[in-house]
């Protein structure tokens, strides 16, 4: 699903602009752990051991978002390429805008694009799902066709409760008001979940995939959520939250103890398991990290750091390099990496991804995607920076 390029471009603001100087110092100068003369945060003794380089973080987070807001049309869409809309693509990215305070508006505009664009009758006889879009000119012409009906639903959710979990109150006030909506997405993929908890990606498609079940294993759990935190329906949140315990349940069962590793899919229903492979990258490696990723195993749990410690015994010198093998940045590994705590393998990555995308307007095969994941890195690096000194 790692494709396509985008070719539309906005001015940059003054601010942007400033923001790429400042990456351009940071990098020149950066050390292990972020360049000199960077900003500490205000209050906190500085230390010299410890000094938070939230100047680079906060530079190369406006840095990204200002990219990613040259990718999105007028009417809110988020393109993946310069003539295609791939909504789940679009979802991560407005995800990783979540984290910047300034770009909820942008946020809400996506949203308000997919809800528009949510299918009442489509060609799987389910409802309430979205279709990839061509663009051209002003012209959006859906494609009647997506690579997932699973994971589109499923990260929208997702998207939905990290808007509201900013707190501000107009993105609340939005979610409140969708959620009937979410709720009507959620029970589409429920139609797709079979005997065994897994969730097959389309009718048409019959295929139970770790990367799409993690995605929806997470979804249905922040609708979950979001249905206790906005008071609406506390039956609801149980018979979601009840339907993730079944994904992560056939998420399980994929689980091979002596490879050390997850399926990457499984024909349904009660159909062949693909085994997965450490030496083959995509799809049958880099789904190894979706567990992780989606919250349906814990870091610190023994699959996990058995997931990780393989998965860097084979790739760590190239992913940290941005040096996959399919050519593509895979931001999320870097965010999986921050979740580990393997917080020095993150930063290289920033280092590199810096010198190689951020300073260079984020040529392709840098995506919208790839910038959600990167702001939501970030992000996850800068609060972590920020208590370890706390904590001095």
């Amino acid at each position: 699903m790692y494709r396509g390029t985008s070719l539309h471009r906005k001015t940059r603001s003054a601010a942007a602009l400033a923001a790429l100087f400042a990456l351009s110092a940071l990098v020149s100068g950066c050390g292990g752990s972020g360049g000199t003369g960077s900003s500490v945060i205000p209050g906190v003794p500085s230390n010299a051991s410890h000094s938070v380089v939230v100047g680079q973080y906060e530079s190369d987070m406006n840095v990204s978002a200002s990219w990613l807001d040259g990718e999105q049309l007028s009417d809110g869409a988020i393109l993946y390429s310069s003539s295609e809309i791939e909504p789940y693509f679009a979802n991560l990215a407005a995800t990783g805008l979540t984290k910047i305070p300034g770009q909820l508006d942008h946020v809400r505009a996506w949203m308000q694009w997919f809800v528009a664009h949510i299918n009442t009758t489509d060609v799987w006889n389910l409802g309430n799902t979205i279709y990839d879009y061509t663009v051209s000119g002003t012209t959006e012409t859906p494609k009647d066709s997506a690579d997932s009906v699973d994971s589109y639903n499923a990260t929208f959710l997702t998207l939905a409760r990290e808007l509201y979990d900013t707190g501000d109150s107009a993105s609340r006030k939005y979610v409140v008001s969708i959620m009937p909506t979410l709720e009507n997405l959620a029970n589409t993929v429920l139609k797709l979940q079979q005997s065994d908890g897994l969730t097959i990606a389309m009718p048409s498609y019959s295929m139970a995939y770790l990367m799409d079940n993690s995605e929806v294993y997470r979804g249905l759990t922040d609708l979950a959520y979001l249905e206790t935190a906005t008071s609406r329906n506390t039956a609801d949140a149980t018979v979601y939250q009840s339907a993730a315990g079944r994904v992560s349940a056939g998420i399980a069962t994929l689980w091979n103890a002596s490879s050390g590793t997850y399926a990457y899919a499984k024909g349904e229903p009660g159909g062949t398991v693909d085994a997965s492979t450490w030496s083959v990258w995509y799809p049958d490696a880099t789904a190894q990290i979706f567990p992780i990723l989606d919250g349906v195993i814990s870091p610190s749990s023994t699959q996990a750091q058995s997931v990780w410690t393989s998965f860097n015994a084979t790739y760590a010198s190239q992913w940290e390099t941005l040096q996959t093998p399919d050519g593509f940045p895979w931001a999320n590994i870097a965010d999986t990496a921050v979740l580990m705590n393997d917080t020095s393998a993150a930063q290289t990555y920033v280092q590199n991804a810096v010198a190689d995308y951020a300073l260079k307007d984020f040529p392709w095969p840098w995506y919208c995607a790839e910038d959600g994941w990167y702001l939501r890195m970030m992000n996850q690096l800068q609060i972590g920076d920020a208590a370890e000194v706390a904590d001095n």
